[in-house]
């Protein structure tokens, strides 16, 4: 039987003491994980987004896959695959939305378009990611609550209170919260919830309501090239005047 030498040994221990080495803490997941998109000029994401209704003890549930084309600083193609048309594009000087009730697109302020679609409430954590460096600046109660398989990929998951740049009309009073599946080897993110938890005072009864958002990206193509003709309205396009009381879907549907 072979004797192991003292190096050896030493070396044994060391590469266990490695192996439990202790996590990093919810914070520096998420300085590592902003550290990630920082740099990324271009993305192309493709995504599972659903969405989630709880009123009382009544569901509603539905969900789309969603391809989303955007280059800094507000050029974006958002489609949900299936559709005939984008639902929201912009070449960085004109954005449209498209309306279904209308059958046609309306036009709005480019910068309107991705602070839209990188507000919490629209659930689009990766391009949030990308396009907005300081996500998580003001964020509260950052935890690890943690870790789990995405697919094929170990993550860590991490839960905070988001901070946003103006209340969500109708639910200033909600329970915000933002959790983030990230990588661990590469602190990409693979998964994102938003949830909204309220209670509800209607003719003195009391309904809870909870509504969550989740984005699991199935593709991220960092540093994507995209055609400049994407980011174009499609040809033949009908453009209208927002009717009153439409609001265009910032969410990329038909």
């Amino acid at each position: 039987m072979r004797t192991l030498t003292a190096a050896a040994l030493a070396a044994i221990v060391a590469i266990s003491i490695a192996g439990c080495g202790k996590p990093p803490t919810a914070k520096e997941i998420l300085d590592k994980a902003a550290a990630t998109y920082k740099n990324t000029k271009s993305v192309r994401i493709e995504a599972e987004n659903g969405r989630d209704q709880r009123f009382d003890n009544e569901w509603q549930s539905n969900g789309s896959l969603v391809l989303t084309e955007f280059e800094k600083p507000n050029k974006i193609r958002q489609q949900t695959v299936g559709a005939t048309q984008p639902g929201v594009v912009s070449d960085g000087k004109k954005a449209f939305f498209y309306m279904d009730q209308a059958k046609a697109y309306v036009e709005v302020p480019p910068e309107r378009v991705v602070d839209g679609l990188t507000a919490a409430q629209s659930g689009v954590h990766l391009l949030r990611l990308v396009a907005d460096g300081s996500m998580f600046k003001g964020a509260k109660g950052i935890k690890l609550v943690g870790e789990e398989k995405v697919g094929d990929v170990e993550t860590y998951v991490v839960e905070f209170t988001p901070s946003l740049a103006a209340p969500i009309r109708g639910l200033e009073n909600a329970k915000l919260t933002d959790k983030l599946w990230i990588g661990k080897d590469d602190f990409r993110m693979y998964k994102g919830t938003f949830i909204v938890k309220q209670t509800m005072d209607a003719k003195g009864v009391k309904h809870h309501v909870t509504f969550t958002l989740t984005s699991v990206p199935t593709k991220q193509d960092l540093a994507a090239k995209i055609a400049p003709a994407e980011f174009a309205l499609p040809k033949g396009a009908q453009v209208t005047q927002m009717p009153q009381m439409m609001q265009p879907n910032p969410h990329g549907g038909r």
